[in-house]
């Protein structure tokens, strides 16, 4: 009995030679070779519309977040392939949906896993729906990539998502007017805006009269 040490991201066929008593010589080896992966791939997860968001905040109008994943496998000479890619998403904040594991390729399935040559690179495109379930400024999506080795590696993207439309409210102090519509003194209108993503310079007024001084902000 023996063993010995292989190094790291190399591929290999193992031989024996046995040798008798007699002289007698016989040689072994496997049917296959083998490789000794031990650096992951590499991967990369990119909004492909972002530009559908405004002020990089999404809404329904952009319809879904959609996004593409690469994972490679071509660190090193030596490399096993992918195996699988899958994706996670997860909110944060005032949303908690989530949606778990969900593969965009593997390679069992797709047929190709005795073909390692065929998959050292691969490209997948999901979406992310727009719904209450990612009401949410974090929403989280990672991806998951392995190979044939078991390296695992992953990559994020947070995006913000908004499907609740602002809501107003407008009130007056001194609301008991002569004769039911005259008013002697200055009244305030005070406006309240309720929104998660509030931006004062998308704030517009429009004031008019019949005659008289123009109201003031």
């Amino acid at each position: 009995e023996g063993g010995y040490e292989i190094a790291p991201d190399k591929q290999f066929i193992p031989y024996m030679k046995v040798t008798d008593r007699a002289g007698n010589v016989s040689y072994f080896s496997t049917e296959s070779g083998f490789v000794a992966d031990m650096t992951g791939p590499s991967i990369n997860l990119e909004c492909t519309n972002l530009n559908a968001a405004r002020n990089g905040i999404f809404n329904p109008s952009a319809g879904t977040v959609k996004f593409r994943v690469t994972a490679q496998d071509v660190e090193t000479e030596t490399y096993s392939g992918i195996k699988e890619i899958w994706y996670e998403v997860h909110a944060e904040g005032n949303a908690s949906g989530s949606i778990e594991r969900v593969t965009v390729f593997n390679a069992e399935e797709s047929g190709e896993e005795a073909q390692r040559q065929n998959k050292t690179e691969r490209t997948c495109n999901f979406e992310v729906p727009i719904d209450a379930r990612f009401n949410s400024n974090t929403v989280i999506v990672t991806a998951h990539a392995v190979d044939l080795a078991g390296n695992e590696v992953t990559d994020s993207e947070t995006v913000s998502i908004d499907i609740t439309a602002p809501t107003i409210q407008v009130t007056y102090d001194l609301n008991s007017p002569l004769n039911e519509r005259y008013y002697n003194a200055t009244r305030t209108a005070t406006v309240t805006v309720k929104e998660r993503n509030f931006d004062e310079s998308a704030m517009r007024f429009n004031i008019t009269n019949t005659d008289g001084t123009m109201p003031s902000i």
